[in-house]
């Protein structure tokens, strides 16, 4: 993945690459009181996924984390 940043509140697009072709993919955003997960989706034939969504309100640095169900396969921003 890569980073950009983008300020609380705001839509952001993350576009995820290298995991197994459709691959259930979880997701975190992390460093936030409490981190949040979510099911962001599952990769297409080529292992790759698009995730938007909007950033949390919290200010700060929130990587973005993403893993496969079995937590095997990670990838983080």
């Amino acid at each position: 993945m890569n980073s950009h940043s983008v300020k609380a509140g705001e839509q952001y697009t993350a576009t995820l690459t290298g995991f197994p072709a459709n691959t259930e993919i979880d997701g975190w955003t992390v460093n936030q009181n409490v981190n949040t997960c979510f099911a962001a989706g599952t990769t297409d034939a080529n292992g790759k996924l698009v995730v938007s969504a909007n950033a949390p309100q919290t200010a700060g640095t929130l990587p973005l984390v993403a893993c496969d169900k079995t937590e095997t396969i990670w990838a983080a921003t």
